[in-house]
């Protein structure tokens, strides 16, 4: 099969502009009928098949995209996500999009409402967004309504918005997954502690939010209320919570599990494997690069993944689609919930570097 014919070049044969066959192509109307029937012949000819490579819209406009996510440094969660996004700019690198990218704290809603600010400063084309705050998040969309300026959400969604795309886990689905693994490798008669990460601010993480109502739920249902401890930590004072978490430890010998509901777990882990607390099962989230490496020495028994790069790859293909096809579907896609250990993580291709 010979390569496919470009817009161009279908112009060219079928007599008419550029612009006139993507209208074509697109069913966007303003095209005589004689002009039409001499564009869709050719395209039935030659078997077109429409390819997002292919549009000559984008060789005439250039299109600005935002990408807003919490910080990271290197080897963490949205690091994974980030370079799904620029897997994906950079296969569609014909396309005519210039990224910008804007972090934020995620334990800081003000950091998140300064950034907020910045995006619509910028007023760009297309947004994608890791929100981490749902009420700043929302006043955020609808601003975004208004403008008529498409988002798509990585990693969460937010009730009450309108994006042209959502990818996430189902998050009370892993909160409770963590108290039931945890539960399979303590033991129904033993506690779990729950480790709560401090935040600046009144707002809660609307992920963490829904993973701490699925554990609670479980926790119910299967009649552990009173077996679960909890205990907040903060990472900028370590020494404080590594104090605090021995001393939870000590009055309370019946915990042999440990839950952390974000991607900190090696936080936790270190701080137990620096007392030799080794018989304590850890469970957590995300293959960020610490996680993994306590994952490998035994310190946490268990991560949960949400394939970070697939959900950034598939946000920005996403956005095109909106932009150059404006195509009018929405994706919405629930990931997969990946179980990881020590003895399958060699085959997890999603490992940070």
């Amino acid at each position: 099969m010979g390569r496919q014919l470009t817009i161009k070049e279908i112009a060219a044969r079928a007599g008419v502009s550029s612009g006139t066959v993507d209208r074509v192509l697109h069913n966007r109307g303003k095209v005589s009928p004689d002009k039409e029937e001499k564009v869709r012949a050719i395209l039935d000819e030659i078997d077109f098949k429409l390819n997002i490579h292919t549009s000559v819209i984008s060789i005439k406009k250039n299109y600005e995209l935002v990408i807003c996510t919490p910080e990271y440094s290197q080897g963490e969660y949205w690091g994974a996500i980030d370079s799904g996004i620029k897997s994906a700019l950079d296969e569609f690198n014909d396309l005519s999009i210039v990224s910008t990218h804007i972090t934020y704290d995620q334990f800081d809603a003000n950091s998140c409402h300064k950034a907020y600010a910045q995006i619509l400063k910028q007023n760009p084309d297309a947004i994608i967004l890791g929100p981490i705050f749902e009420q700043e998040t929302r006043s955020l969309c609808q601003d975004l309504d208004n403008r008529g300026i498409p988002y798509a959400f990585v990693d969460s969604t937010i009730e009450g918005t309108n994006p042209i795309a959502s990818l996430m886990a189902d998050q009370p689905a892993g909160g409770r997954l963590i108290c039931r693994l945890l539960e399979s490798f303590t033991g129904t008669d033993n506690e779990i502690l729950l480790c709560r990460p401090k935040q600046a601010g009144s707002e809660q993480s609307y992920n963490y939010s829904k993973r701490l109502n699925g554990f609670y739920d479980y926790v119910k249902e299967t009649g552990r209320t009173g077996k679960v401890k909890e205990l907040f930590f903060s990472m900028d004072d370590s020494e404080a919570s590594a104090q605090a978490v021995i001393s939870v430890l000590k009055q309370n010998p019946g915990i042999k599990g440990v839950a952390i509901l974000n991607s900190r777990g090696y936080f936790i882990a270190d701080i137990l494997a620096e007392h030799g607390l080794k018989d304590i099962k850890v469970a957590s989230f995300d293959l960020s690069y610490n996680n993994v490496r306590c994952l490998k020495n035994g310190s946490i028994s268990v991560l949960l993944s949400q394939r970070p790069m697939t959900q950034g790859f598939i946000s920005v293909r996403a956005i095109i689609e909106q932009l150059i096809y404006r195509k009018k579907e929405k994706t919405f896609i629930k990931m997969p919930i990946d179980i990881l250990m020590k003895d399958n993580l060699p085959f997890y291709k999603d490992l940070p570097l």
